[in-house]
């Protein structure tokens, strides 16, 4: 609990919102550079399905992931 606290307090997110944000950063990255598929993605970087995947990468930067592989960046 005190570490939760202490990592609230320098960064101003939970610890598993912080690194649910590495891992959709690097999602955005594989998509863009890898050339990876949502599927695949999603399994690299351990979410448990595509599906979950998707709606957390939707949330997190406002567009679907497929859409932001289109080419669709805003």
């Amino acid at each position: 609990r005190n570490f939760r606290r202490a990592f609230r307090d320098v960064t101003g997110k939970s610890p598993k919102t912080f690194y649910d944000g590495l891992r959709l950063e690097a999602a955005k990255q594989t998509l863009t550079v890898g050339g990876a598929d949502i599927q695949q993605t999603a399994d690299k970087l351990g979410f448990s399905s595509p599906f979950h995947f998707s709606k957390a990468f939707k949330k997190h930067f406002g567009m679907a992931p497929s859409n932001w592989r289109k080419g669709e960046k805003s």
